[in-house]
């Protein structure tokens, strides 16, 4: 079932996605002997390592081969990024997802962005309606770059020439309680729920439902008082009993749709997680990201059962984000460990780090932004004197690496197991800046 003919189709409620997805065949239909072909054109400077000759996406494929047995199980593979605002990592994702496609049978892209607005994507991507220039402002500002435009430009004209096997684009961050709570409240609503009922008008105590917009949250916005705390997470609780144990009686009886009551949940988990991250946003930021982190898996699980079930799929977000250990950042869950709790081995991250990185990010900076410090494994792996790495970080061979990935190492600015947190790492001795569009560059 390809992406298109998915979108809408329903999957059964509280199941967990894990048990939902079968195993996919490697795609390419390559035969033994035409793959080993493949991995014998990856360079391998040292047990695990393999030289790369760059990140753009017209490079030769073979190249990128050892991620067929990094990557055998997986079902979802996050790509991270150290940094936003990067062309380097946003050039070298669009090379990994175009190989995940033609090479391993990837067909959907998932990004951290608010999902409603990330609607104006998916329909360019799907239909090739419109300018992409238009499309992409339905992603965050820190992902409206020259390299995304042209993957998003990439998607459409693939599925152009395949339109009986395209590929499907969608966002999966909850920030977007101003959209969430008018949609939840209409469907609890045509459920039987009065308007007039706390349970409904209730949601308008909740953080971002009325008035908030996008920029209060990046704008030092306050967090919300404990009374209208207290009223909203009650009627989100008062809710999600309803839509966990009344609803699926009423879809039983024919009353309303199991895909409707999926709907509403995603609407009510994203509401929910938003208001959380906000309410402790100051007061303990651990348990903010963590609410954050969490919204997101259960959305991105959610919708791609949906619309693309049993379908791979690549997750584009930070590394913090889709690291798979829930050691990332101190007493903080990530949601790659939530999508590996669910998934176990079927979820893989591939984390993109970088020896020195640049950015053009309004109110933030611009140009070098962070470089790795001594000590740390971005500072080893420059030892290589390689512009461009993949590294594989649970290689078992006869030689083990030259280093010990299941050892702590500072990465990307925080001490971590690297082997806990990712299966690979795509090291860039430098991720330049990237290419604004629909505004100057910053100078």
């Amino acid at each position: 079932m390809n992406p298109r003919q998915a979108r809408g189709a329903g999957s059964p409620l509280l199941v967990r996605i894990a048990g939902a997805i079968v195993a996919l065949a490697l795609a390419g239909g390559a035969s033994l002997a035409a793959q080993a072909t493949d991995f014998d054109a990856a360079t391998e400077i040292a047990p695990g390592i393999y030289r790369l000759s760059g990140i753009d996406e017209n490079l030769p494929q073979n190249e990128l081969q050892p991620l067929r047995r990094m990557l055998r199980r997986a079902e979802v593979v996050g790509l991270g990024e150290a940094i936003h605002t990067t062309r380097g990592f946003s050039r070298a994702k669009f090379r990994l997802f175009k190989y995940l496609v033609e090479r391993e049978g990837f067909r959907v892209f998932g990004f951290e962005s608010p999902w409603i607005d990330a609607e104006r994507v998916a329909f360019h991507v799907e239909t090739c309606e419109g300018r992409a220039e238009d499309a992409i402002r339905g992603l965050f500002g820190v992902w409206q770059n020259e390299s995304v435009l042209e993957l998003i430009q990439w998607m459409c004209d693939h599925n152009r020439a395949h339109p009986d096997d395209p590929v499907a684009f969608y966002g999966f961050d909850h920030q977007q309680a101003w959209n969430d709570a008018p949609a939840l409240k209409r469907l609890l609503v045509f459920f039987g729920i009065p308007a007039e009922s706390s349970r409904v008008a209730d949601l308008d105590q909740c953080e971002g439902a009325t008035s908030f917009t996008a920029a209060g949250y990046f704008t030092g916005r306050g967090a919300p008082t404990p009374e209208k705390h207290a009223r909203c997470m009650d009627a989100l609780s008062r809710n999600w009993r309803f839509l966990t144990r009344r609803a699926p009686r009423l879809v039983r009886a024919g009353e309303i749709s199991a895909e409707d009551v999926a709907w509403a949940k995603i609407h009510l988990v994203g509401l929910r997680a938003f208001q959380e991250q906000m309410f402790y946003r100051r007061s303990d930021p651990p348990r903010s990201f963590e609410a954050r982190d969490a919204g997101m898996a259960y959305i991105a699980q959610e919708i791609r059962a949906l619309r693309f079930p049993r379908t791979k799929t690549a997750l584009w977000a930070h590394n913090a984000h889709l690291a798979t250990g829930g050691k990332y950042l101190p007493e903080t869950l990530d949601m790659g460990y939530f999508l590996r709790e669910d998934l176990g081995d079927r979820y893989e991250a591939i984390g993109l780090v970088a020896l020195e990185s640049e950015i053009d990010w309004p109110g933030v900076g611009c140009g070098p932004a962070k470089v790795a410090r001594n000590g740390s494994l971005e500072d080893f792996l420059s030892g290589f004197n390689e512009p461009y790495l993949l590294v594989d970080l649970d290689f078992r061979g006869a030689v083990e690496p030259p280093f010990d990935s299941a050892a702590p190492w500072e990465v990307d600015g925080w001490r971590l197991v690297p082997r806990e947190e990712y299966r690979a790492l795509l090291y860039l001795d430098r991720a330049e800046k990237m290419i604004p569009v629909g505004r100057r560059p910053c100078v």
